[in-house]
């Protein structure tokens, strides 16, 4: 299914440019959680560490960690942004993350 800026799907290949874009927004909410991963995952001692080598690793296999890899254009994260929220409603999320923590998390990526 081609792209379109107000639908997100997400798939297996997207996971590698959110996941490492919500690490680096929710990191501070549990450094140590964060910092835990990066020793045991890459024997690194720095929540940052761990996160770019993970970015590292999603390159290494070939998948993407940037929204412009996937041909979505900065500019169309607010609608993005906007329709995730209303599936994050469905999903029970929303007192969760907010449209604006959304759109925080898809500028990392």
């Amino acid at each position: 299914m081609p792209y379109q800026p107000c639908i997100m799907y997400l798939t297996e290949q997207d996971s590698s440019v959110v996941i490492p874009a919500w690490m680096k927004w929710y990191k501070e909410q549990n450094i140590k959680q964060f910092k835990r991963f990066s020793k045991e995952i890459f024997n690194l001692d720095s929540a940052d560490e761990g996160i770019y080598a993970l970015e590292a690793w999603f390159k290494k296999i070939g998948a993407p960690v940037r929204l412009e890899a996937l041909n979505i254009p900065k500019d169309d994260i607010p609608a993005i942004a906007k329709n995730a929220y209303r599936i994050a409603q469905v999903w029970g999320y929303s007192k969760d993350y907010s449209s604006q923590d959304i759109a925080e998390i898809l500028e990392k990526a």
